[in-house]
């Protein structure tokens, strides 16, 4: 969605070169003119450009937030957000058992080891990773670095280091964000997408032979009901591996089993309601032909309630600006008029959006029964 595709000399000073490009062909002044966003103009608070500027971030920041909210009131999560149940203690939930037994020492030719994860194709489903823990033996005081990385391209994504503790104490550690793992890449749907979350082999090291998720009592029982649980619960998708190298690790690990091998993870799964918005809103003029055939309007809906909420932050600006001029003194009514429709038509699409959220925008939501029944009408 752009500024504006009025040209205006009064308006010419700090016109930014994309001030009339739109993928969507939607501008914040379709429904409020330059003359009006220029009368807010202070050269302390910013011109006309700054203000249009502005109220689009403000919009790009509301609606994901308004969204969710709004979508949540009709629709609940399909799979249940899963903090691993595995492995608590004191409260703190982790993928990886604190109980080991043993020490293992790492194949002879193996250089880095870790945990894989192999999700299924889920659209909205990811792994957020905020930090862990290590324990190995023979690695007290050495500078050990955890790595996460993602197989296309063998990319590194992020990276925590510390120094290994004492023998087979969990030594914890952090990454500076948490770590977003999708599993709907686009590019990745008809081949398998790796994330590894490892660490290199200190010389003389071993680790402690900690299983990933302990499979005993019948604790799980309800993971075939829950796909995010699957994972951890049946060890299918969800590996401890040594290998060569990263390279080598997609294809040809030297060694993959239950073991965590020494790591226990700050792991949590669940939804991205709305990830789909993103491509949508940037370039609604691609969807013409994806989602069969509703992507299109679907995208210039997104960017029709980005404008509408940007022009309604434009009116709030001018309403509150201390110029006094002939547009603030006799056309506040106007302002008004232009501020209360674009309210209620960014209110009223929220809701629509959130109400027929679209099949095919995400696995993660099902629409809420509306509490209507044969039972109920009867009584």
């Amino acid at each position: 969605m752009g500024l504006s595709d009025q040209d205006c000399k009064c308006f010419v000073s700090d016109r930014p070169t994309d001030y009339n490009q739109s993928a969507s062909g939607l501008f914040i002044t379709d429904e409020i003119s330059l003359l009006f966003t220029g009368s807010a103009s202070d050269c302390a608070e910013g011109g006309v450009w700054d203000i249009l500027a502005k109220a689009r971030a403000k919009a790009l920041l509301d609606l994901p937030q308004v969204l969710s909210a709004s979508i949540l009131a009709y629709n609940r999560e399909k799979f249940p957000p899963f903090p691993t149940p595995a492995g608590s203690a004191g409260g703190i939930k982790k993928l990886g058992n604190r109980a080991w037994n043993g020490t293992y020492n790492f194949q002879t030719d193996s250089n880095i080891a870790g945990v894989l994860i192999r999700p299924k194709f889920i659209k909205g489903g990811r792994a957020i990773i905020t930090g862990g823990e290590l324990a190995l033996f023979g690695a007290q005081n050495e500078n050990i670095t955890i790595f996460v990385a993602s197989s296309i391209n063998s990319e590194r994504l992020a990276e925590a280091q510390f120094l290994g503790g004492a023998d087979g104490d969990f030594t914890p550690f952090t990454f500076k964000e948490p770590v977003i793992l999708p599993f709907d890449d686009e590019n990745e749907q008809d081949r398998e997408i790796q994330y590894f979350i490892y660490y290199e082999i200190p010389a003389g090291a071993s680790f402690v032979n900690n299983e990933i998720l302990s499979q005993c009592c019948g604790g799980y029982k309800s993971a075939e009901k829950n796909p995010f649980l699957y994972y951890a619960t049946h060890n299918r998708d969800i590996y401890g591996f040594e290998s060569f190298s990263l390279e080598t690790a997609k294809d040809q690990p030297i060694s993959v089993n239950n073991s965590a091998r020494g790591l226990r993870l700050d792991i949590e799964f669940g939804c991205d309601g709305l990830s789909w918005l993103c491509g949508l809103a940037s370039a609604p003029g691609t969807f013409n032909d994806t989602y069969q055939g509703s992507g299109l309007s679907w995208g210039m809906h997104v960017a029709d309630l980005i404008k509408f909420k940007a022009v309604s932050e434009v009116c709030k600006k001018i309403k509150t600006s201390q110029n006094i001029n002939s547009i603030t003194l006799l056309s506040i009514e106007e302002i008004n008029e232009i501020k209360n429709y674009a309210d209620e038509v960014y209110s009223k699409g929220v809701n629509f959006l959130a109400k027929n959220f679209p099949a095919w925008a995400n696995d993660c939501y099902i629409c809420k029964r509306d509490g209507f029944s044969i039972q109920s009408i009867k009584r």
